[in-house]
């Protein structure tokens, strides 16, 4: 019996600062804002085996052992990592940096009453396309030319009424009742000779006129 007592002292002797140096112990600290040094609260603080939140004021306590890394994560701050060399029983301060969060640029307005989008929606030019306005520009073009042509449909008698309409149209008119009516008409812009001829009934009286180079001459 007395032969195992210095053993078992040794035994506890060499086992004692071992144990003591892989013991854990209760950490403590408060996190702080690097710029304002202001407490942030609610920190997310992870350690080997546990994990904890800072309260309100930005302390936290967690058991750990020396030489274990502790990391702390928040939304508003960069995530960093501490390896705890010592482990005291004072609150040791420990600073985070904030985040830099550039966000795109948010345009807020109001909506618009139900009857004014109406409105906008109405009034909405919908712009056209190079074929949709060239396909306008032809319709266009070919009523007009329509509308300025010859109708086959129209007589002597017709055409010769639509002919005296023009504004180039000049009117003379001879002193002498025998000579009869001279009518002259000025087109600049027709190069080729037209001729027709056709009758008309003036007080009862048949006269037969003819058109040679764009002059109407009475016939005797």
């Amino acid at each position: 019996m007395h032969k195992l007592t210095p053993f078992l002292l040794a035994i506890v002797l060499f086992w004692s600062p071992a144990n003591a140096q892989f013991s854990e112990a209760l950490f403590s600290g408060q996190l702080l804002d690097q710029q304002t040094l202001k407490p942030i609260p609610f920190v997310h603080i992870v350690g080997v085996k546990t994990q904890v939140i800072s309260n309100s004021n930005g302390v936290f306590s967690i058991e750990i052992q020396k030489g274990d890394s502790l990391t702390f994560s928040h939304i508003n701050f960069e995530r960093s990592s501490i390896q705890i060399s010592e482990i005291s029983d004072q609150v040791i301060p420990m600073y985070l940096k904030k985040k830099e969060n550039l966000m795109q640029e948010v345009i807020i307005r109001d909506y618009l009453p139900e009857e004014e989008l109406k409105q906008e929606m109405m009034a909405y030019k919908v712009p056209y396309t190079v074929e949709e306005i060239n396909a306008v520009n032809n319709v266009e073009y070919s009523t007009l030319l329509y509308k300025k042509g010859y109708i086959p449909e129209m007589n002597s008698l017709d055409n010769f009424k639509n002919y005296m309409k023009e504004p180039q149209g000049v009117t003379l008119f001879s002193s002498d009742p025998s000579k009869g009516i001279i009518k002259s008409i000025k087109r600049p812009s027709q190069q080729n000779k037209s001729y027709y001829s056709s009758s008309l009934r003036l007080n009862k009286t048949k006269i037969d006129t003819t058109m040679i180079d764009q002059f109407f001459i009475q016939k005797k």
